[in-house]
């Protein structure tokens, strides 16, 4: 091996050998290039294809037609089995006549395909003109000329250049109430104007009437006014009559300025309040003209303070503008407060309060005078002082009349009396008494012996209490509480026969044990056996019934579910509120009334509707339970623990519902009865059924 690959490498001729068993001649090779045939390409002209590789040449079906000259780009076969001039282009384009629009002219379109040409009737006739835009038809069976005289008839009076005249007849808003007959608005032919009939009233004799509530709005500016209007004579009126007539200004929200204003031009008028007594004048209150010395005198006075006749009366109650005040006949000579001085008793009377002067009223002294003048308190209920204290610096100066003490007298200063004085109890005195002597002391004894009385022992000048000195005499009643009683110390001996009864037995003091009667289940009830020679068991069975009825009217139309007043409760006779639903309410707003609150833990065994219906119809009740919590601003849910259907017939007295419900309610529960008609849902005709829903429970 070693000298062949020598011989190759000395060797300077082409190699002559095989590959792999293949001459050299039979190697491609860049001399020796394989040719379009080699590859099997022989029929492909590479002419036919740029650079890109793109197919430049003629497209030929099998019969050799040609379909596409590439030197013009002009395709000639078919799309699917159609050829291309059956195809719609630029060159080709379709008609209205190939679209079905052969009749159509379309100069009478405009470029947003609005219609420019003429209207015309099934007869040909023209009823729009498109050179002046008249249509001379009809709108809703009228001619366009008599709806064009009505319109600008009501424009005219829209601008107020023209009436509106109704001759006769009336006008009828709204739609009519299947109960009353009457529409919601109406205007009669006596120019009446009636909402809801009697609910707002505007008659054509100038009277004005509402029933319930009359708003008035603020304007943009903030205001809203009730103006009566009046000129330079006549009276301009407000009555509010009933039993209980109240004006408030101001309301509840939102608070404000709460302004009353009474207005006159000057003093040479009147503003005042009168008070009446049926039609009797028995007060007045205000500024009067007359007598002109007091016309800038606030008055009040139990008859009218209006006086042009002299001598003129004195006002009740008077404010000057100077200050002074004054009561009925008075001579006001400060700025003040001055009392009647025509002779007569007047007085200052202080039921249950106190007066204070400089100081604050107390509790403990009714007349309480700063820096300790005078304190003087109403001790007891026969209306003696138990204490006063003196004038000036704690003395107590009597000079005419004398003091008559039925009590105590503590006085901690001087004492001195002009006059004969009677004291009735005991006299203390703390401070000096040098100018009272035992001889100045009428009716004083002449000597002193001191003997013990009964249950009493005297040794030298001590008292002491005999050896069972004591008995029932010398107990007062009620002397004896329970502290002066040991425990234990009362017997059966000391108990008189049935003196024990229900007032000395305390609540829950017998219990089971001392009845000697065994423990009893939860639920079971105390009774007695005639069988047991009237012994007490316990009862499991024994529950008790409450029954619960509601009378009313209970309203159905369309198929909305109806319910109790959401606005009066379940005692409105008038079931008449709805959700206007066909789905019955899955929740009870806070807000609604018209629900059934379940007082205890029990079991609804029953719940029907007994009475008449107006329509025969199918009708559906409900009763909807849910569980509030207590307080809450939420909706309670709600769902079905009875439901009842069945068709009723006008003119029978029937029953709808079950008596064999079993449905466990907790305490708070509400209920909420539910009822509607099914069939001819589409009638707004008002269905009602009158009479009984009831319900029953047990309670355990």
């Amino acid at each position: 091996m070693a000298k062949v690959w020598k011989k190759l490498q000395r060797a300077d001729g082409d190699f002559q050998g095989t590959w792999d068993g293949v001459q050299k001649s039979n190697v491609y090779h860049t001399a020796n290039k394989p040719d379009k045939d080699d590859v099997g390409l022989g029929n492909i002209d590479n002419a036919k294809f740029d650079s890109n590789g793109k197919f430049k040449g003629e497209l030929i079906k099998s019969d050799g037609t040609s379909v596409f000259d590439p030197s013009d780009g002009n395709f000639t076969g078919t799309f699917g089995s159609k050829a291309i001039s059956d195809f719609y282009r630029t060159d080709n384009k379709p008609t209205k006549s190939d679209v079905g629009l052969a009749n159509v002219d379309n100069s009478l379109f405009g470029s947003s395909g609005e219609f420019k040409g003429k209207l015309q009737k099934s007869d040909g006739t023209d009823i729009f003109d498109p050179a002046d835009g008249n249509f001379t038809g009809k709108i809703g069976g009228t001619a366009a000329s008599t709806v064009e005289a009505r319109a600008k008839d009501a424009k005219d009076a829209v601008d107020g250049n023209a009436n509106i005249s109704m001759v006769g007849g009336s006008i009828f808003l709204g739609t009519v109430d299947a109960n009353t007959g009457k529409y919601p608005f109406a205007v009669n032919s006596s120019g009446d104007l009636k909402i809801k009939e009697d609910e707002f009233q505007a008659l054509s004799d100038g009277t004005v009437n509402c029933k319930g509530n009359f708003t008035i709005k603020q304007d943009a500016n903030g205001d809203s006014k009730i103006i009566l209007e009046g000129d330079n004579s006549g009276t301009a009126l407000v009555e509010v009559n009933g039993a209980n007539p109240h004006f408030n200004l101001g309301g509840s929200s939102p608070l404000g300025t709460a302004t009353l204003d009474l207005k006159r031009t000057g003093t040479g008028n009147q503003s005042r309040i009168f008070f009446y007594t049926g039609s009797t004048k028995v007060g007045c209150i205000g500024f009067a003209n007359q007598p002109s010395a007091y016309n800038d005198q606030f008055a009040i006075h139990t008859e009218a303070i209006y006086d042009n006749s002299s001598p003129y009366k004195e006002r009740a109650l008077s404010f000057d503008a100077d200050g002074k005040m004054g009561m009925y006949a008075n001579t006001k000579t400060v700025a003040g407060f001055t009392f009647g001085t025509d002779g007569t008793n007047k007085h200052v009377y202080i039921k249950d309060g106190s007066l204070g002067i400089n100081t604050t009223p107390s509790d403990s002294y009714k007349l309480d005078i700063d820096n300790g003048v005078a304190r003087i308190n109403r001790g007891n209920s026969s209306g003696n002082i138990a204490e006063f204290r003196g004038l000036n610096a704690n003395r107590f100066i009597v000079s005419t009349d004398g003091i008559d003490v039925t009590g105590n007298a503590d006085i901690s200063g001087d004492l001195d009396v002009g006059t004969d004085t009677t004291f009735q109890g005991d006299v203390q005195f703390d401070g000096s008494t040098s100018g009272i002597s035992y001889d100045d002391l009428e009716d004083k004894p002449s000597s002193t012996t001191y003997s013990a009385g009964t249950g009493l022992s005297l040794s030298t000048n001590t008292f002491s209490i005999a050896n069972k000195g004591v008995d029932t005499a010398q107990l007062a009643n009620s002397a004896v509480e329970t502290a002066q009683i040991n425990a234990d110390a009362v017997t059966n001996a000391k108990i008189a026969d049935d003196a024990v009864d229900t007032e000395h037995i305390a609540a829950a003091a017998i219990g089971v044990s001392e009845m000697n009667l065994p423990q009893g289940n939860t639920g079971d009830i105390l009774i007695k056996n005639s069988y047991q020679s009237g012994g007490m068991s316990w009862n499991s069975t024994y529950r008790i019934d409450n029954l619960f009825q509601f009378s009313a009217r209970l309203y159905t139309r369309y198929n909305y579910w109806y319910y109790p007043s959401t606005t009066y409760g379940i005692n409105s006779h008038t079931w008449s509120s709805t959700l206007s639903s066909t789905s019955v309410a899955s929740s009870w707003a806070v807000g609604y009334s018209g629900f059934i609150y379940v007082p205890y833990a029990c079991t609804l065994t029953e719940c029907y509707f007994v009475g008449d219906v107006s329509a025969t119809e199918t009708y559906v009740i409900q009763l909807l339970k849910g569980t509030p919590s207590y307080p809450t601003s939420t909706a309670t849910s709600l769902t079905a623990i009875s439901v009842h259907s069945g068709s009723v017939t006008t003119g029978q007295r029937v029953r709808l519902g079950s008596d064999s419900l079993s449905t466990s309610l907790a305490k708070g529960d509400i209920l909420v009865p539910a009822f509607r008609k099914t069939t001819n849902p589409s009638s707004g005709t008002y269905r009602f059924l009158d009479g009984q829903f009831v319900i029953n429970i047990k309670k355990s």
